[in-house]
């Protein structure tokens, strides 16, 4: 089952389906959050974590309570996530399953389409704004923790993930995505992090404009 993931809108795939007829045969889930705290997106974000639930995927935080849960989908799960709306998303989901002290389960892949954005990436103002933000408040920026998560969380530390970008990306350029894998390397993933260059795709039209060569990588991911 893949879930796709981006700002504003959460959808599940059936991918036999999507295998057998070459195209995607999905259905709305869910609406979900802006840009807005974690906490404020949790109704948000309510309908997906129901149906993770309802499908097996998510339980209670124990593991025995997870191995002997006969509800415990045998099902894969993989998430497909478009640009930086959409690890703002699976970051939310993933507060929620902890603040429910639940975990999450048999996630067997992240696709990420035009994104991840690390902090050190971001121009000269969104660099200072950081510092104003971590030396005076305190607090996280929420792109570092949205980062942070699709690195180290422990549902997807150990999960293959695929980074797509392309040079002709505006919104999201090469250079960051490139940064982001050398960050997950760094942090000790190199064995599950692969990446690929679109070339002159916009952003998250590497599908629409060079459907063959997508399809070829994410079968090989």
């Amino acid at each position: 089952m893949r879930v796709h993931l981006c700002q504003g809108t959460a959808r599940v795939v059936d991918c036999n389906q999507e295998q057998r007829e070459r195209r995607s045969a999905s259905y709305q889930v869910d609406r979900v959050c802006d840009w807005k705290s974690f906490a404020s997106s949790h109704a948000d974000i309510e309908p997906l974590s129901r149906f993770l639930l309802d499908g097996g995927h998510l339980h209670p935080e124990d593991e025995a309570a997870v191995l002997a849960d006969p509800s415990t989908s045998s099902r894969l799960l993989v998430f497909h996530i478009f640009s930086n709306g959409g690890v703002n998303t699976l970051a939310i989901l993933l507060d929620l399953v902890r603040h429910r002290h639940m975990r999450l389960t048999n996630v067997s892949a992240l696709l990420l389409d035009s994104c991840p954005t690390p902090i050190s990436s971001m121009a000269a103002w969104g660099a200072g704004f950081h510092t104003i933000t971590v030396g005076i408040f305190g607090c996280t920026p929420r792109i570092d923790a949205n980062f942070e998560t699709s690195v180290n969380h422990p549902a997807l530390r150990s999960v293959p993930r695929l980074l797509q970008f392309s040079q002709g990306d505006e919104l999201v350029p090469a250079e960051s995505v490139k940064l982001a894998v050398r960050k997950m390397c760094e942090a000790g993933h190199a064995e599950v992090v692969e990446e690929h260059d679109f070339g002159d795709s916009l952003h998250v039209q590497h599908y629409r404009k060079y459907p063959v060569e997508w399809r070829k990588h994410q079968a090989q991911s």
